[in-house]
């Protein structure tokens, strides 16, 4: 007795984002800005994974 395997067809739509300014290079800054200084001994809060304390607090 033959077996007969059937197959579906799937189709899926994927649309594209209505901008594409993700993957375009960054603009250059506007006169008069400058970055910050960064500090290397100032600590910073690092999140190992979730916030969910962080906000039932706030």
């Amino acid at each position: 007795m033959a077996t007969s395997a059937s197959t579906a067809a799937t189709t899926l739509a994927v649309a594209a984002p209505s901008s594409v300014a993700w993957f375009l290079p960054a603009k250059e800054a506007p006169k008069g800005f400058t970055p910050p200084t960064l500090n290397a001994d100032t600590l910073t809060l690092i999140f190992g994974g979730s916030t969910d304390g962080l906000l039932r607090k706030a």
